[in-house]
Order: structure tokens, then sequence, then C-alpha cells
């Protein structure tokens, strides 16, 4: 996993937490791993394609 991790990687775990109804997601592992399974949760429960973008969904919520 590269630093900061985007593209086919994390649309590859977005389409499987889609396709297996996940509940949530367990990342075990240093910083990229973080870093990938943050972006993946964004993308597949909230629907943010972005870190900008779900820090922009979080300030409406409230």
């Amino acid at each position: 996993m590269r630093p900061l991790p985007r593209g086919p990687p994390v649309r590859r775990g977005v389409d499987m937490v889609r396709r297996e109804a996940c509940d949530g997601i367990l990342a075990l592992g240093g910083g990229r791993v973080m870093d990938a399974s943050k972006g993946i949760a964004a993308a597949a429960f909230y629907g943010a394609t972005n870190a900008r973008e779900r820090r922009r969904q979080c300030k409406s919520d409230n």
C-alpha cells in the first residue's frame, strides 16, 4: 500500500464492503493500512469520494 492510499486498491475495498454488506471495517497494521481503511469506510458507508468531501458532510450533519 502506498502512502495516502487512493485509486484502485481503495475502490476494490469499497466494492467489497458494499457487495458483502459489511457492517464495519477492522484495520490491522500501521499508518497506510489505517489510511486506506478510513478512505474505504468514508466511501462505502457515507458516499464520500475523498476526505475533504467527508469533512464537509460532517460539518453539514451538525
